[in-house]
Formats: C-alpha cells, sequence, structure tokens
C-alpha cells in the first residue's frame, strides 16, 4: 500500500524506527535486530517466532523448488527423464 511505501521510505531515510507501520510487526523485529548489528541476521531472524522462521523457511524453499521446476520443463520440456521421479 502507499502508506507501507511512505513507512519504508522514511525509515531508510532517518533510521526512525517508530515509523513502521504496526501491521508489518515481523519486519519491525527483525529490523530492531539488525540495528542493533547490522551484520548480525541470524540474530535479526531469531527475534521473529518460531511460527514465523518456519514459514518464512518453507516459502524459500517453495521459491527455490519452483525456480528449479521451471529451469527443468524450458530446457527439457514436460517429457520423462531419466532421474525423474515419477
Amino acid at each position: 500500500s502507499e502508506e507501507i511505501g511512505a513507512s519504508r521510505k522514511e525509515f531508510m531515510n532517518t533510521g526512525d524506527i517508530n515509523k513502521w507501520p504496526y501491521k508489518l510487526y515481523t519486519e519491525k523485529k527483525m529490523l530492531y535486530g539488525l540495528l542493533e548489528d547490522e551484520k548480525n541476521y541470524q540474530q535479526a531472524f531469531q527475534r521473529i517466532s518460531r511460527n514465523m522462521r518456519t514459514m518464512y523457511t518453507h516459502a524459500y524453499q517453495s521459491y527455490i523448488w519452483n525456480h528449479c521446476a521451471s529451469y527443468r520443463i524450458e530446457k527439457h520440456g514436460y517429457k520423462i527423464m531419466v532421474g525423474d521421479l515419477v
């Protein structure tokens, strides 16, 4: 939304985390971790709940799977090949 975009832009310009919208609570928690130590991504990721960490991890796994499947179809089409699990 425009509100979120404006809030992100203001944060990038000022560094004021208090301008971050409440509905982006999870992202705000991660930003607090990065503001403490901008190189410690693990610490920032650990600040969010276990359920959200799991969801983000599964989403990334899906992204990788979809990318690989798209590449395979682009390169070889829909024909079955040696090594395919059918």
